[in-house]
């Protein structure tokens, strides 16, 4: 599943609520900060009654949209501590990226890291 910006949102909803419809996930700037960062509680309840996430996920954000690549830091960070059985989680924000222009870049980042490709674009 691939989503950007709302639909990084949406991919990111389904993750915490299907986890099983989709086994590998690239979500750039999704917009966290939707009804007072609604995916962090999302995420505190998932983690109160999941030990494991089988995902593979690839988040990303470009460096030029300060709250959302502030967001996506700390939400990872959030998920991180949680060490989910089964997760397999990279983030990166892209220098001097846009909301507009670091879509092609994590795309490229997200499939290389699906399909084990290269090791460019490891997380900040």
């Amino acid at each position: 599943m691939v989503g950007h910006s709302y639909g990084g949102l949406f991919s990111t909803w389904v993750v915490l609520t299907m986890p099983e419809l989709f086994s590998n996930y690239i979500i750039v700037s999704p917009s966290l900060w939707y009804d007072g960062r609604l995916m962090f509680r999302r995420e505190d309840e998932f983690a109160q009654n999941h030990k494991d996430l089988p995902a593979r996920i690839y988040f990303g954000a470009g460096s030029r949209e300060v709250n959302m690549a502030e967001d996506l830091r700390s939400f990872t960070a959030q998920m991180q501590k949680r060490n989910y059985q089964g997760l397999d989680m990279q983030w990166r924000i892209f220098d001097d990226e846009t909301h507009n222009s670091v879509f092609p870049f994590a795309l490229s980042c997200g499939l290389r890291m699906m399909y084990g490709i290269g090791s460019w674009m490891e997380q900040n």
